[in-house]
């Protein structure tokens, strides 16, 4: 594996063990209450969207598993009513299961 390729998978895997750490202790309605945490998460999830990004066409179809265009995606998500349940439930529950195959690379 490249050291570019380790850097970005490297990058995703250190941001999703941020927003565990970060969301371990919240409830969802302390998550939607507390503007600061919300806003922190998004930014982390707009990170590993953009790392995610620079993952090559190769590695991806080498890993089809894994969803790549969701992932990068996820430096689209904005800071607005609408999207805290989505948001919690990407880093609650999504990145979670995602996290084991990015271990695999």
């Amino acid at each position: 594996m490249s050291e570019i390729r380790n850097i970005f998978i490297d990058e995703i895997l250190t941001t999703i063990k941020k927003i565990k750490l970060k969301l371990k202790d919240y409830t969802f309605e302390e998550f939607k209450s507390d503007f600061h945490i919300v806003e922190n998460t998004i930014r982390y999830l707009n990170i590993i969207g953009e790392a995610s990004k620079h993952i090559s066409e190769e590695l991806k179809l080498e890993y089809p598993d894994i969803p790549w265009d969701t992932l990068a995606d996820l430096r689209n998500i904005l800071n607005n009513p609408e999207h805290i349940s989505l948001v919690w439930d990407i880093a609650k529950e999504k990145l979670k299961n995602l996290k084991p195959d990015l271990e695999k690379l």
